[in-house]
């Protein structure tokens, strides 16, 4: 009896058929994993991009609330944001963009950056807005991407930041410009200055809250000169003057007046 070996083999199609579906499933899978990662990648880059956004406009509205002037021109965007610190030590505080990243400058020392090399600044653009009645209002606009690898992830934003706190001076208030601002307005008036002197209805009081005249003095008025009087003449007239004699010599008291025949006069009140 002659014995028979029978061997099992793939024939070329199956062969064929096999590998391709092995080719297959390692290019799906290839493609799902690079798809993941690509996914977790912008998910990061968008974290990234977001957290430091949102840290270099908190800071942004910390100094702004901590300055006592926003000292940038009204209604002309800047590249540079400058303000006037309450400590001297930390005058001026300007924020601005160099090389892509933000910078933060307090008085003299070095500049500090606010923003990594994971992402890119630019575009960064400051204007003033001034507020009839109310504070001014800083508009900030800018551009920030993720600046790693191949991904691109990029945000524009554009806000307006608009200062909290009260302002604090440590040194004199002084205008930039010489008799071209205003204290106040007539929409915005101040109540008093140091709870000495009050304005209330377009009157003044000194010590008096609620004066019932152009002036009113809660105490006594000290008119103290050596000087002569100027002259009486219609600017002015209404002026009183009170000047000192010296030793021995008695001191006199005069107020401009016009007269009955229309001469402007000093007359003699003491």
């Amino acid at each position: 009896m002659t014995g028979r070996s029978n061997r099992a083999g793939f024939t070329l199609i199956e062969l064929i058929i096999f590998v391709a579906v092995f080719t297959t499933a390692i290019i799906g899978f290839i493609v799902i994993f690079t798809s993941f990662l690509g996914i977790q990648t912008r998910q990061y880059a968008e974290t990234e991009v977001n957290q430091q956004s949102q840290y270099f406009l908190t800071m942004l509205q910390n100094q702004i609330d901590a300055a006592s002037i926003v000292d940038i021109p009204a209604d002309i965007a800047t590249s540079t944001l400058t303000l006037r610190a309450a400590s001297s030590s930390n005058d001026p505080i300007q924020i601005y963009v160099n090389a892509n990243v933000a910078y933060q400058k307090l008085g003299a020392a070095a500049p500090q950056p606010l923003t990594s090399s994971k992402v890119s600044m630019n575009s960064l653009s400051f204007t003033r807005r001034t507020n009839s009645g109310g504070r001014d209002i800083v508009q900030v606009s800018y551009t920030i991407q993720y600046a790693q690898g191949s991904v691109r992830y990029a945000r524009s934003i554009s806000t307006s930041l608009q200062k909290n706190g009260v302002a604090v001076f440590d040194s004199d208030l002084n205008p930039s410009v010489a008799g071209t601002y205003k204290l106040g307005a007539s929409g915005g008036r101040w109540k008093s200055i140091n709870d000495a002197v009050y304005f209330w209805a377009g009157r003044v009081g000194i010590g008096a809250r609620y004066p019932t005249v152009g002036l009113e003095v809660d105490g006594g008025m000290r008119l103290n000169t050596a000087a002569s009087e100027p002259a009486c003449d219609s600017s002015n007239v209404g002026t009183f003057w009170h000047k000192q004699g010296g030793s021995g010599v008695k001191d006199t008291a005069e107020i401009c007046v016009q007269s009955s025949t229309s001469n402007y006069v000093w007359y003699a009140v003491y």
